[in-house]
């Protein structure tokens, strides 16, 4: 029986996986997370801009995406904002995309 592999760089695996971090709180009603959880994600997505090298473009506008999430998380009041975080979410999102 034929085998097939899928052979994945460290990049793409870290921008995989921040992506599905991001989806997990996109399937959740927004209010079910807070500040926390956000720097989480936020944590895989620096990790996968860290490593991205093919598409600097998209990774320094990843990169100031998290950056301004990261200063809006801190100040918690507008990242509980249910509109806040679905716009971050979603500009992670696609981003994320992107870099894959």
């Amino acid at each position: 029986m034929p085998t097939t592999f899928e052979f994945t760089t460290t990049a793409a695996a870290a921008a995989t996986d921040a992506q599905g971090a991001v989806e997990e709180l996109l399937r959740r009603n927004q209010g079910m997370f807070g500040s926390a959880q956000v720097l989480g994600v936020l944590d895989r997505v620096d990790v996968a801009v860290a490593l991205a090298e093919h598409d600097g473009g998209t990774a320094a506008e990843l990169a100031e995406i998290s950056a301004a999430g990261r200063a809006k998380a801190s100040g918690q009041p507008l990242v509980d904002a249910e509109w806040a975080k679905g716009t971050l979410l979603l500009d992670l999102w696609a981003g994320l995309a992107a870099l894959r």
